[in-house]
């Protein structure tokens, strides 16, 4: 690998994974369910295979046939977006169906809860 031995590189692959595992353990620990986090994961992958990959499968869509890399300041925002704007994504998504779908059961407990408060009180 080309990260070995390149302490900024192994940093920022140490953060990004890093961010990534959160966000995919907050999806699980909202849903208690995997397939948030695998469709997640799955979606992440198939972007970045189909959309801009130049690896096995050849040029993809975002490639251009000359091969260009990208300029500092597009190489920023797609690392920027990365780092935050996926992540926050998720979290709003999660914190919004999260109230959304509060069992019968808990809002049940929760009345119960307040009954008990107010009656000691």
């Amino acid at each position: 690998m080309e990260a070995f031995g390149n302490p900024i590189q192994m940093t920022f692959i140490f953060c990004m994974t890093g961010i990534w595992g959160f966000m995919f353990a907050m999806a699980f620990a909202k849903t208690k369910s995997l397939y948030l986090p695998i469709g997640l994961h799955f979606g992440w992958n198939l972007i970045s295979t189909v959309v801009f990959s130049q690896g096995p499968l050849g040029n993809q869509l975002l490639i251009g046939n000359g091969g260009q890399k990208m300029g500092v300041i597009l190489s920023l925002v797609v690392f920027l977006f990365q780092v935050f704007v996926v992540p926050i994504i998720t979290y709003w998504y999660l914190k919004r169906h999260s109230l959304k779908k509060q069992l019968p059961a808990d809002k049940e407990q929760q009345t119960a809860n307040k009954r008990i408060a107010n009656s000691g009180a």
